[in-house]
C-alpha cells in the first residue's frame, strides 16, 4: 500500500490518523505531541549538510533523496497509519512497522510507562518511521535494522562502527497475528551490543557455568591505560561476579542482594543468577542468544569493555532468561562512562532470596557515597527496566564518572526542566518557556494564542534550570543566573537576557518593553565537570526579534541562507544549558 498524499502541517496539533478504538483515544494527545516532536526532528535533519550521506548509510546508495529533503524542509510529511496495540500482538516489542498494510504499531504498555517521556516515544516512532521511509525508497527491505540506524542519525546519536555493524547485521523481522491476520513486521527493541567476536557475538571470553561464582581478577589497562578513578580510588581491574555486578576490592559471592552501601560495586542487576543450566530459552527479540553465560569483551577500537549477561537464568536452575549488559568506556585521564543496557528483564528474585528483589546502581562501599536507581528493589519497576532511561533511549542508563564522581548525583540535585519553543509565523518570532502552565495555556491542545498572537509548537530545545537553589541543601548553585523575559508591546516579541546591565537598561529606557521577571535559569559560563551547551542569540533584522539556539546546524543554515539575521554578543554564547 503506497501513501502518496502529502499533508502539510498547517496545524501542528492536528491529530494522527488514528483508529477509533479506546486505546488510540487514550493516547491521542501523547501521540499527537510525539508526532510533532518527530516531525521537528526530521525538519532539522533535512537541513543537515550530511543529509544525503546519512540517508544512504541507512537505506543504501541507490535512492533518490532530493524530493524527500525538499518536502521535509518545507514541513511536508507523509505518515502511515499509527495503531496502538497490546505489546503481545507485536512480539512484545515497543513498536513495529508492517509494510503490507503500511501501519506503524506502538505498544500501549510502552506508551503508558512513558507518558511523561515524549522524547523516549519519539525515538521509537522515528525508528518505525525509518522503516516506512525505507519502504517508499526501496523495492526490497534494506538489510539490517535500517529504522534504528535512521533514528540514531536523525537524533545525532553518532553510533560507533561496532554499533552500526551490529544494526546492519540484525534481523528485526517477525511474523505476528494482528486482528486475526498474519503480518510480517519490523520491530523496535533495546538491543544488546553484539558483533564483538566469539560464537555468540559477545566476545571470546566468558565465565564457566556456575552458581554464585566469579571471574579471577581482570586487568583492564589495555583499555584504561592509567586505570579508572572510581570514588577517589584508582583501579587497574575488577572482578566480574555471576550475580549481575562487578566489584573492585575482591570477588563477591553474595546471592541475596542488599543495599549497595557496603560494597565498592557497579551493579546493573544484582540478583541470584544461576548459569549452570545449558538448555535455556532465548528471550524474544534483540540480540541475546540464549547461552545462559556471562561474557566479557575488550574493544580497543571503541575504548570499551562490554560485559554481557546473555539470557541468564536464576537460582535454582531456572530457565526464564534476563538479558542485560554493563559497558565501561574510556574518557581519558582515568575518567570513564558507565552504561547499563537492558534488552529483556523477566525475573527479579532468585529462589533462595524470598522477596528481596534485584538492586541496581553503583557505590563507593563507604556507607555514604552511592547511587541506587529508583528501579532498585522494586518488583514492578525492575520488570520495566527495558522501558526506563535517563538519556531518552529506552533500556539504557548512562553515567559519566569524572574525577571519580558519577555525574548523576549532582544532576539529580538540580531543578531542571525542558525548554519548549513556539513560533509565531505571521510576525516571525519565537517564544521560549519551561513553565508547564504557560505551555498548556499556549497550546490549548490545539491552535494556540497568547495576547492575541497565535503560536505553533516547534519542539523542546534543551534543558534549563527552574531555580538557582540546590534541591537538597537549599544553597545557591554556583554560576547559575536568572534568564529574564521582556514582552515588546509594539511587536509582540519576547526578549530574553541573563545580563543584569541589559535588563536594567531596558527597564529604565525602553517603555515599550514589559518586564515579566525571571522565567528560567542557566549558567553564565560552561561547567568544568559537566557537559553544557552554549546558547547563541541572533537578531532578525526584518522583525526586530531574537532567535536563541544551541543548534549549530540551525546557525549554519541561517548564516548561509538568511542574510537578515546577525549574531549578537560578538558571536559568543549568551548562556549555557544542558542537553535534553
Amino acid at each position: 500500500m503506497q501513501i502518496s498524499e502529502h499533508n502539510k502541517m498547517q496545524d501542528r496539533y492536528s491529530s494522527l490518523p488514528f483508529d477509533s478504538d479506546d486505546s488510540n483515544e487514550t493516547h491521542s494527545f501523547q501521540l499527537g505531541l510525539t508526532k510533532i516532536l518527530a516531525q521537528n526532528s526530521l525538519q532539522q535533519f533535512a537541513v543537515s549538510p550530511s543529509f544525503d550521506t546519512d540517508l544512504q548509510l541507512a537505506f543504501g546508495n541507490n535512492i533518490a533523496v532530493d524530493s524527500l529533503q525538499t518536502s521535509w524542509v518545507d514541513g511536508e510529511f507523509v505518515f502511515p497509519e499509527i495503531e496502538v496495540v497490546n505489546s503481545a500482538e507485536i512480539n512484545y516489542a515497543r513498536g513495529a512497522f508492517a509494510q503490507e498494510n503500511s501501519t506503524i504499531y506502538l505498544a500501549q504498555e510502552f506508551l503508558a510507562s512513558n507518558q511523561n517521556n515524549p522524547d523516549v516515544v519519539t525515538n521509537v516512532l522515528l525508528e518505525e518511521y525509518g522503516h516506512f521511509v525505507d519502504s517508499q525508497l526501496n523495492l526490497d527491505d534494506s538489510s539490517g535494522d535500517e529504522g534504528a540506524i535512521f533514528a540514531a542519525l536523525v537524533l545525532e546519536e553518532d553510533p560507533t562502527n561496532t554499533e552500526l555493524q551490529q544494526l546492519q547485521n540484525e534481523d528485526d523481522t517477525a511474523i505476528v497475528t494482528i486482528n486475526g491476520r498474519a503480518i510480517e513486521i519490523e520491530q523496535s527493541f533495546t538491543n544488546l551490543i553484539n558483533g564483538l567476536g566469539g560464537e555468540s557475538g559477545f566476545g571470546e571470553d566468558f565465565i564457566e557455568r556456575n552458581d554464585d561464582g566469579s571471574s579471577s581478577f581482570i586487568n583492564i589497562t589495555s583499555i584504561f591505560e592509567d586505570g579508572i578513578n572510581f570514588f577517589g580510588d584508582i583501579y587497574q581491574g575488577f572482578y566480574i561476579n555471576n550475580n549481575g555486578n562487578i566489584t573492585f576490592d575482591s570477588s563477591l559471592a553474595t546471592f541475596t542482594p542488599t543495599d549497595l552501601t557496603s560494597y565498592k560495586i557497579i551493579a546493573p542487576f544484582f540478583a541470584d543468577v544461576d548459569t549452570r543450566e545449558d538448555n535455556i530459552e532465548t528471550s524474544e527479540g534483540g540480540n541475546s542468544t540464549g547461552t545462559n553465560l556471562v561474557y566479557y569483551d575488550f574493544d580497543t577500537e571503541a575504548d570499551a569493555i562490554t560485559i554481557t549477561w546473555d539470557d541468564v537464568g536464576k537460582f535454582s536452575n531456572q530457565t526464564t532468561p534476563n538479558a542485560f549488559q554493563l559497558i565501561l568506556k574510556d574518557l581519558g585521564n582515568q575518567n570513564f562512562k558507565i552504561e547499563f543496557r537492558y534488552e529483556e528483564i523477566q525475573w527479579t528474585v532468585g529462589g533462595a532470596s524470598e522477596d528481596v528483589y534485584a538492586r541496581v546502581g553503583l557505590s563507593a562501599g563507604n556507607g555514604s557515597d552511592f547511587l541506587e536507581l529508583p528501579f532498585s528493589n522494586n518488583l514492578e519497576m525492575l520488570l520495566n527496566l527495558e522501558a526506563g532511561t535517563n538519556i531518552n533511549s529506552p533500556g539504557r542508563f548512562v553515567f559519566s564518572v569524572i574525577d571519580g564522581e558519577p555525574d548523576v548525583g549532582t544532576f539529580s540535585l538540580m531543578p531542571t526542566d525542558s525548554l519548549h519553543r513556539f513560533y509565531q509565523y505571521e510576525k516571525g518570532y519565537h517564544l521560549y518557556t519551561s513553565d508547564e502552565s504557560e505551555i498548556q495555556v499556549i497550546n490549548g491542545r490545539g491552535a494556540a494564542a497568547r495576547e492575541g498572537y497565535e503560536y505553533q509548537y516547534e519542539y523542546e530545545k534543551f534543558t534549563v534550570l527552574t531555580d538557582d537553589k540546590d534541591l537538597l541543601t537549599g544553597e545557591t548553585i554556583e554560576g547559575v543566573k536568572p534568564i529574564y523575559r521582556f514582552f515588546n508591546t509594539d511587536t509582540g516579541e519576547h526578549l530574553y537576557t541573563i545580563d543584569e546591565e541589559e535588563k536594567n537598561n531596558i527597564i529604565d529606557n525602553l517603555n515599550n518593553y514589559t518586564f515579566e521577571g525571571a522565567k528560567f535559569y542557566a549558567f553564565d559560563s560552561p561547567l568544568e565537570n559537566f557537559e553544557t551547551l552554549p546558547v547563541y542569540r541572533m537578531l532578525n533584522g526584518q522583525s526586530g526579534s531574537h532567535l536563541y539556539t544551541s543548534d549549530l546546524n540551525e546557525i549554519n543554515y541561517i548564516d548561509n541562507n538568511l542574510s537578515h539575521f546577525s549574531m549578537e554578543n560578538d558571536g559568543e554564547a549568551v548562556f549555557y544549558v544542558f542537553e535534553l
